[in-house]
């Protein structure tokens, strides 16, 4: 129970819509709602929020924020925030509110706000304090003149520390980082905490394979929200065998995180009823509760196929659907006791049905023999939900109501030319609603919220779309060295230079392998992954840029890292605590990748070589013996305290931060002029963090003076935002500290936010109203090269 107040409901009558109506150099702002449809209206009875007068007077503020002012909006009493950004003011505005609240159960955060510039802050987050720890998540205001409804879900918090329980959380925070110098205002209307819309729990385990654990469950929780469906997300400390037992089914994302009081606790819950979807590994006593065999470990080529999805049984699943997923192993079962049903089986890259269950349905639930990827998420929610629904009644029912509000509410936010757009289709959603075809509604909602995002234009500001440059770049970043999975360079060259892309950077080089053959370090994969992608890419007129990982090594083999560890060759934070980095102080590490640098530019007739990860992980490293005795050398004194000295009070932090920046900066002309020497004419260029100041001090990347001094050709901002707002504000600083973007090509995150078709336009767009040199989107995965590419405007 929620022990705090509730907002009261807004009326549904009044003007469908006024625009907020802003005066230069005005005192009061005036800002009036829409009408209400939200996402609230879902539910049976409205759920708990903050009391905004109460907000307003116990609010703590910190940075640029302003105090937080009681405003009236409409019928409703909501808060304005103000922070004042200045150049070489505090980098972040927040604003504290107490609360007094039992969150173990939550599904999601609730927003109504309006943000008229958005693209003065370069992130926006929303915190929760649970026990003794801080929860953060990111979101992303549209920024489109309008009043929108955010909702996050819970799956998108993560801790800074260790988990902790959400039963007693003491505080919310929304906090904004400044982008450019000016006025950001933030109008609060709403903050409701959204409770389950289905009898189901996301569960989150917070072992040792946290990451793991938090990432999986995410999956879920961005697949399942996208078709309507809000599952109560409970931490491993909130995962008493009594808290699970009242929902009908339960989901374990990464079994393997899952410590055994977790386990005794979903064993308890098993045995009262409760049923359990899992996925991948079961610890074994939970495998023995569910009655179900433990299954091999087994790659997907050890059987001679190459994963490509998985197609459900229509009797076992009758709403599932089939979806795309290239998992690279599985656990492989041949027989099956008389109990279990096979409820969807595995497919090849051909879309063939095999002999390999991919799902099992038990008495006690479900089990999927690999993690969920998310790679295709319409068709995988579905078929989640499908699974949901054999023990949750109206689960279907509840997401196209859920799903029905959220799509009016942006419906009634949108402008008239966009409603015109997509009001047949809400009709038809509302009339599906009715007839109690609830499958058919929530694709009706879906395909109206992609007709009004289509709608809206294509940028963030309504500026008129630039078309592309003669010279665009049209890139993307392949992270696997030989193409798409199941595919050949050919194939995945052939769907590139059809989807109108002009350059590919596959990922094929790092300090501890490479996908050639080599004389430094070890193959990554047979034959020689890079020579068949440059004769694919000539063939398809494709340019290709080879992807060197410079310093980062965390993806390494155990052995690898034991010995560079042994050596001491890897960085250090300020504990003495082994980062799993390359120290770029030591000569060794230089030298080698110096060497690997010179060999694949000589070797191979490449367009251009791009250096990733040539920086520092974090502020917080790297503090070993080598830097220590390189920083003293730099100072041309002994420095007494380390490493406190050069921490954020300590007397030579200014010093030390330059001292960081010149090591990379050493090290990136190094490594240009290798590759220029071996291959003259060569392209370089680097993939940076987007915002130059924070670069510089956080990671020690100054790619301004890069450019400048020529080292690289061009950079490739990792611009990786879920909204064209901020998308187009990291380009705005970006163009105008280089005067222009002629040697800019802007990273696009649509694998890594999850961007939808009509997103993905709208950030294209973005990046040629900036008149950026071209954009690369990060990264190839079957989902952009099947789903997307193919469907991308010239």
């Amino acid at each position: 129970m929620i022990s705090i107040q509730t907002t009261p409901a807004l009326p549904a009558s009044g003007p469908a819509r006024r625009y907020a109506h802003l005066a230069l150099l005005a005192v009061v702002i005036t800002v009036a709602l829409p009408v209400r449809a939200q996402v609230t209206q879902a539910y049976d009875r409205p759920p708990p929020g903050i009391n905004m007068a109460r907000a307003a007077t116990n609010s703590i503020t910190s940075g640029s924020a302003r105090a937080a002012t009681l405003r009236s909006y409409g019928a409703v009493n909501g808060l304005e925030l103000n922070a004042h950004f200045t150049q070489g003011g505090p980098a972040r505005a927040s604003w504290d509110f107490p609360i007094n609240a039992n969150l173990a159960n939550l599904a999601a955060v609730q927003l109504k706000l309006y943000c008229p510039r958005p693209a003065l802050a370069r992130q926006f987050n929303v915190y929760i304090k649970a026990g003794e720890t801080w929860y953060s998540a990111a979101f992303a205001p549209a920024g489109k003149g309008t009043w929108e409804e955010i909702v996050i879900p819970k799956t998108r918090f993560v801790p800074e520390g260790a988990a902790d329980s959400w039963q007693h959380c003491s505080f919310i925070r929304l906090a904004a980082w400044q982008g450019s110098s000016g006025q950001l205002a933030i109008h609060l209307a709403d903050l409701h905490f959204l409770p389950a819309n289905v009898n189901a729990a996301l569960l989150r385990s917070s072992g040792k394979n946290l990451k793991e654990s938090y990432r999986y469950a995410r999956h879920f929780g961005e697949a399942l929200y996208q078709i309507g469906i809000l599952p109560a997300v409970l931490e491993e400390p909130d995962c008493a065998g009594t808290a699970i037992r009242p929902f009908a089914m339960s989901i374990l994302a990464y079994p393997p995180a899952a410590s055994p009081a977790q386990n005794s606790a979903l064993i308890y819950a098993l045995k009262r009823g409760s049923k359990l979807c899992a996925f991948h590994t079961l610890s074994p006593i939970l495998a023995t509760e569910m009655e179900l065999p433990a299954g091999k470990f087994t790659t997907a080529s050890a059987t001679g196929l190459a994963l490509g999805g998985v197609i459900p049984s229509p009797t076992q699943l009758p709403e599932a659907r089939p979806f795309r997923q290239q998992s690279t192993a599985f656990l492989a079962v041949q027989q099956l006791p008389p109990q279990l049903q096979v409820a969807a089986w595995w497919a090849d890259s051909n879309g063939r049905t095999t002999s390999w269950p991919a799902i099992i349905e038990c008495p006690k639930g479900f089990w999927m023999t690999h993690v969920y990827l998310n790679q295709d998420p319409g068709p995988g929610a579905m078929t989640i939900a499908a699974m949901l629904a054999q023990h949750t009644p109206e689960l279907f029912q509840k997401a196209a109501k859920f799903l029905y509000y959220q799509t009016r509410q942006l419906y009634l936010d949108a402008a008239p030319s966009s409603q015109q757009a997509s009001q047949r289709l809400l009709n038809d959603a509302a009339a599906a609603y009715k007839k109690g075809q609830f499958s058919t509604a929530i694709d009706l909602a879906r395909q109206c919220q992609d007709a009004l995002a289509n709608a809206s234009g294509g940028n963030a500001d309504g500026a008129v779309t630039r078309a592309p440059r003669r010279d665009e770049i049209r890139a993307v970043w392949s992270r696997r060295p030989d193409g798409l999975p199941g595919r050949s360079w050919e194939d995945t060259a052939a769907i590139l230079a059809k989807g109108r892309f002009n350059a590919v950077f596959p990922n094929v080089a790092s300090a501890y392998s490479t996908a050639y053959p080599s004389a430094l370090v070890s193959q990554s994969s047979r034959g020689d992954a890079l020579a068949d992608a440059i004769s694919a890419c000539r063939r398809h007129r494709l340019a290709i840029h080879a992807w060197v990982s410079c310093l980062g090594v965390e993806d390494a083999s155990d052995n690898t890292l034991q010995t560079l560890k042994r050596q001491g060759r890897l960085q250090q934070n300020d504990a003495g605590a082994t980062r799993n980095w390359l120290c770029p102080t030591q000569v060794a590490n230089r030298d080698l990748l110096l060497s690997i640098v010179t060999e694949l530019a000589g070797r191979y007739a490449l367009d251009g070589v791009q250096f990733d990860l040539i920086r520092y992980p974090e502020t917080n490293s790297c503090f070993c013996p080598s830097c220590r005795k390189s920083f003293e050398t730099y100072l041309r004194r002994p420095v007494s305290s380390w490493p406190a000295a050069v921490q954020s009070s300590g007397s030579d932090r200014r010093a030390w931060e330059t001292f960081r920046q010149d090591v990379i900066n050493a090290l990136v002309a190094d490594l240009a002029k290798a590759a220029r020497t071996a291959r003259p004419g060569i392209a370089v260029s680097a993939a940076v963090y987007p915002d130059q100041a924070s670069a510089k001090t956080m990671v020690g990347q100054n790619w301004h003076l890069w450019l400048n001094k020529g080292w690289v050709d061009f950079i490739c901002p990792m611009n990786y935002r879920a909204s064209t707002a901020l998308f187009a504000g990291d380009l705005d600083r970006q163009t105008h500290l280089l005067g222009n973007g002629d040697k800019i090509i802007a990273g696009i995150g649509v694998s890594s936010e999850r961007l939808e078709l009509s997103e993905l336009q709208r950030q294209i767009a973005a990046a040629r109203a900036a008149n950026a040199r071209g954009y690369i989107l990060f990264e190839l995965t079957p989902r952009e090269a099947y789903d997307l590419i193919p469907k991308l405007s010239p």
